[in-house]
């Protein structure tokens, strides 16, 4: 009766051990994935944020070389509604936390 308990403990301690390696690999295979997906949307921000600083360079170079208060106009009406829709996105976002 005493073996039958010691390899009943025994299969218990395995079975847990077991359960520990698949949830540590599940665990770790969460994580690179989460990791690929924070690479991916850096590197897509990174881009963006690199093509915004060019067309403004290059938006300022046409608006002040061409003169034109109508562009100049239209450039800062778009300027401040994206700024709107920026400002109003950060406090929805802030209410939800």
């Amino acid at each position: 009766m005493l073996v039958g308990q010691a390899s009943g403990a025994a299969f218990s301690l395995l079975g847990a051990s077991a359960s520990d390696l698949v949830i540590g690999g599940g665990r770790l295979m969460v994580a690179n994935v989460f990791g690929l997906a924070s690479f991916i949307w850096k590197a897509i921000y990174d881009a963006a944020a690199s093509v915004a600083v060019i067309s403004k360079v290059l938006s300022r170079k046409f608006v002040i070389e061409s003169g034109s208060l109508g562009l100049l106009v239209v450039f800062l009406g778009l300027a401040l509604l994206l700024l709107s829709r920026l400002i109003a996105s950060y406090h929805r976002a802030s209410a939800v936390e």
